[in-house]
């Protein structure tokens, strides 16, 4: 197991979220694959049907903003032609919603978090 792996399976969200903040951070241009460093995390995003409790849910609300850019460029699709047809495993963040239908857009508290949000 790998430190990342050993951080995924920690019980404490906010610990968790900061970690992998600092990690994704540091690791932003490392040739890093991200689904096998994190496959709990990766298989989270790709079976999420529903938005709380999703590891994407708590990164916009946590604002944590290194680490919502790894996870949305690695396991998420943008709403791009190139970008729909380079892996079908991708999710398309648009259909991950909440009980009311609200999509994670809604709840980007910041600017920066709505940035990152918007091509995808």
């Amino acid at each position: 197991m790998t430190p990342l792996m050993y951080v995924e399976r920690s019980y404490d969200n906010d610990l968790l979220l900061r970690t992998l903040d600092m990690f994704c951070s540091q690791l932003h241009d490392a040739q890093v694959e991200w689904d096998k460093e994190l496959p709990m995390t990766a298989l989270n995003i790709r079976n999420e049907k529903r938005l709380e409790g999703s590891v994407l849910f708590l990164a916009v609300k946590g604002n944590v903003c290194s680490l919502l850019k790894v996870l949305l460029s690695q396991f998420c699709k943008k709403q791009t032609v190139w970008y729909q047809r380079i892996d079908p495993s991708r999710v398309k963040v648009d259909t991950i919603r909440d009980e009311d239908g609200n999509t994670l857009l809604s709840y980007a508290d910041s600017a920066a978090v709505t940035e990152l949000l918007l091509p995808y």
